[in-house]
């Protein structure tokens, strides 16, 4: 980071900032959460639980993923980005309706190229209504 010291580019990176400055956001990913990254070619099986809302926001309700010997793969800001950009691409394809639960069970993977694969099932989860709404 030639010219910047750790913390300028931290904020520089930080959606804080008035004008971010993309070539120093994956340095300060890897600095301060590389430790959580997912393993390249890693196949990790596992599921994940969301939902498209009223509002057309996609929420992540939970997931858990895990390689063969057990080790999960824990929470990063590489795998919230492949999460939600596969999430829209779910509810794109398909032509989902505001306000469903959907599971999906299978692998994920991050390659080399920093793109992810997504292999397995995505279904419709049933929900049931229990908002009493407001009491007297």
């Amino acid at each position: 980071m030639t010219g910047y010291t750790t913390a300028a580019a931290r904020y520089a990176a930080s959606p804080g900032s008035a004008t971010p400055i993309p070539q120093y956001v994956e340095a300060v990913w890897q600095d301060t959460w590389g430790h959580l990254a997912p393993k390249p070619r890693a196949v990790y099986r596992g599921s994940v639980l969301f939902t498209l809302g009223i509002h057309g926001d996609l929420v992540a309700i939970d997931w858990s993923f895990k390689l063969e010997d057990d080790t999960e793969l824990v929470g990063s800001p590489w795998f919230h980005e492949d999460l939600h950009e596969q999430m829209a691409i779910w509810a794109e394809q398909k032509k989902w309706f505001y306000g469903g639960i959907w599971r999906f069970d299978g692998s994920f993977e991050r390659l080399k190229n920093g793109k992810s694969r997504w292999r397995g099932k995505v279904r419709p989860m049933r929900a049931v209504y229990r908002f009493g709404g407001m009491t007297k």
